[in-house]
């Protein structure tokens, strides 16, 4: 029985050896997880509302504009899938305007956007950098919306 804590107090302890995680400057003591993702919108993996979950527990919605990122962690693929489907939370860890992780094993598996990579020992920051506005209705119509939207015979007429 011994035995068995060991191992798995060893397997626990592992990921907090291969990798450092702080928020806001705080280090962050993790459970053995087998990956984190870092949010800063809403909807994760097609459609998954990641830090809400399965709705059964109250936290405050998901903003892209608030300047925070979520951080959660997974245990796997398979409760990646679960978390998907709504039969399983993910690990929350927090939210922070800054994420740390600071990576001291030899090569670590790293995604961003879909596109994986191995990364070797580093120290990689996360902050929100700008805020772009990405859809603007000015409520003026300008004369390339008149042509644009006008019959050629309209046209024809201003000209």
């Amino acid at each position: 029985m011994r035995r068995e804590r060991s191992l798995c107090i060893a397997l626990r302890n592992a990921f907090n050896m291969r990798l450092e995680l702080e928020l806001d400057g705080e280090r962050v003591e993790l459970p053995n997880l087998e990956g984190i993702i870092v949010l800063n919108i809403g909807y994760w993996g097609g459609g998954c509302r990641l830090w809400e979950g399965m709705g059964d527990e109250t936290y405050p919605l998901a903003r892209h504009d608030d300047g925070l990122l979520e951080v959660v962690g997974v245990y796997g693929s398979f409760h990646c899938a679960q978390i998907q489907v709504k039969l399983a939370n993910p690990f929350r860890i927090g939210q922070a305007h800054t994420v740390r992780l600071i990576l001291k094993c030899s090569m670590m598996p790293m995604q961003v956007d879909g596109e994986p990579w191995a990364q070797g020992p580093c120290t990689v920051t996360i902050t929100h950098k700008t805020h772009a506005l990405m859809l603007y209705f000015s409520g003026e119509q300008t004369d390339d919306d008149i042509s644009s939207t006008s019959d050629p015979e309209d046209t024809k007429e201003t000209e």
